[in-house]
Formats: structure tokens, C-alpha cells, sequence
């Protein structure tokens, strides 16, 4: 077996409890004036994957929180909306917290549309937001490639992040076996995806080895709170999307290389940071 260490100057390679710690304290926001009582929080996360049909599933979690007199916060409103796709509550608490969830299919290749997210406007907060947009992301180029050994490969991810910056942009990147779902490459930065993340073939390639499954998955964290404190917002984004690689052989021949379109097997998770086989 043998491990790869991150080769580019400025890229930071971290763990799973890194990630973790990173998206459960990008949205803990402060205040010079804290807000009086408990303030209303919505936790959402909107994740797009672009495999065999374009999926999205938005989650989101609205805890009402109290007033100033220390009541629990009523909520007169609690629809979110997503994508263009309302949402009520799957679930209501005895606390008044509500849980959402839904999934859906796009077009084949729409990608996703811009990300605006409508949360509820309850009228016992002070000043509940409007619309807010929200950065994403979308595979530019094809998601098929054949390269020879000893080549760069590039993959290319746009992100528009014009309407708001995340507070933190991650990226991971995995490259399989696509006959075994055997894992030989695994690597995960704290910084923003490039426009093309330059891939050494060393990295992944050896002899007799058949076509490769590439996945990227780019994660964006965001943080809103109200002028008075007692409306905040959580939301993390994540963008997945899938390649397939073959080999353009010495004498000029080239292996098949499948649509990425089609659907593989879904592999387990791994905490392996960063392995080639």
C-alpha cells in the first residue's frame, strides 16, 4: 500500500473529524448586542448529486427558541422553500422544533437552478429574512475522459459564489475502481475548488488497471443572523459529481470508457484519508 500526501503548495489535507468540527461551528455566529432571549434557528442542508439523473435532497431543522419573557417562540409560518420546492414539517415536537425532508429529481443534465432558500417568516421575530441566494456549483465539460499514463487529468467544477461567499468551501475528491469500487485515491482540502483540480495520473494510475470512477463533492458553509439577533441561519451546501476515466494505451488504442451517466453500485463511506492500494 502506499499513501499520498497533498502535493500542491497551500492545500491543506484534514481528517473526517476536522470536517466535522468545520460544519458544525461555521455558523456559530456572535453578536456585540446579544439577543435577549433564545434566538429562532434553521439549520438547512441542500445536497445535489449529479450521477445517473440530477438528485437533490434538502434536510433543515427550525428550532423556535424563546422570547425575551423566556416563552417558547410561536410559529405561525413554517414553510421553507428550496430550489423552487416547498417544504412543510415532517415532524413536529413537543418543543415546537420541526424537521424537514424531501428528495427529487431534475432534468437529465439541467444541473441544479440557482439556489435561493425562502425560510419561514414567523411573526414573532423582529426582522425574519426574505429570499436569500446562495452560492453552487455545476461539472463544466465532459464526464467521460481518456487520457495516456504520465498525463495531467482535469476535472472542471464551476462555482458561483458572486450572490454570497461561504463562510468555509471544502472539496473532496475519490477515485475507484469501476469493476471493484476498490478505493485508490482519497483526498480532502480546506480550500476552495479550483476551476480545474489538476490530478497527476501517477496518483492513480497502474499497468493493466481498468477504467476509473472520479467523484468530487465541493461543500460550502454559510451563516446568516437577523440585525436584532434573534433569527440565524445555517446552511451547508454540497455539490457531488462523478467521471469516468479511461486509459489511451502506448500504441495509440483506446479502452472503452462507459457513460458516466450510468449507475453504479453506491459505495459505503470510508475515513481512509489518503490511500492508493
Amino acid at each position: 500500500m502506499r499513501s499520498w500526501v497533498g502535493a500542491k503548495a497551500g492545500t491543506r489535507w484534514m481528517g473526517p473529524a476536522v470536517l466535522a468540527v468545520l460544519l458544525l461551528t461555521a455558523c456559530d455566529l456572535d453578536f456585540t448586542d446579544p439577543f435577549p432571549g433564545e434566538p429562532l434557528r434553521l439549520s438547512t442542508h441542500v445536497d445535489f448529486h449529479r450521477f445517473a439523473e440530477d438528485e437533490v435532497r434538502v434536510t433543515a431543522r427550525l428550532h423556535p427558541g424563546r422570547t425575551a419573557d423566556g416563552r417558547t417562540r410561536v410559529i405561525d409560518h413554517d414553510t421553507v422553500e428550496a430550489l423552487g420546492v416547498r417544504l412543510g414539517p415532517a415532524d413536529l415536537r413537543s418543543d415546537g422544533t420541526r424537521t424537514y425532508g424531501e428528495s427529487w429529481s431534475l432534468n437529465p443534465g439541467a444541473g441544479a437552478p440557482p439556489l435561493v432558500v425562502r425560510p419561514p417568516r414567523p411573526s414573532s421575530v423582529a426582522d425574519p429574512p426574505a429570499d436569500l441566494p446562495f452560492g453552487s456549483c455545476r461539472q463544466t465539460g465532459p464526464d467521460s475522459l481518456v487520457v495516456s499514463p504520465g498525463d495531467t487529468l482535469g476535472l472542471s467544477v464551476s462555482c458561483d459564489h458572486t450572490l454570497r461567499e461561504p463562510t468555509q468551501s471544502i472539496w473532496l475528491l475519490q477515485a475507484r475502481r469501476s469493476d471493484t469500487g476498490g478505493l485508490i485515491l482519497d483526498l480532502q482540502s480546506t480550500n476552495p475548488a479550483p476551476p480545474v483540480i489538476q490530478l497527476p495520473t501517477a496518483w492513480i494510475h497502474e499497468k493493466g488497471e481498468p477504467e476509473l470512477e472520479i467523484t468530487v463533492r465541493v461543500t460550502d458553509l454559510y451563516g446568516w443572523a437577523s440585525p436584532t439577533g434573534d433569527y440565524r441561519i445555517g446552511l451547508d451546501t454540497s455539490w457531488s459529481f462523478r467521471w469516468r476515466v479511461g486509459w489511451e494505451e502506448g500504441n495509440g488504442t483506446r479502452q472503452p470508457v462507459r457513460d458516466a451517466s450510468e449507475r453504479m453500485p453506491r459505495k459505503s463511506a470510508t475515513t481512509t484519508r489518503t490511500t492508493k492500494r
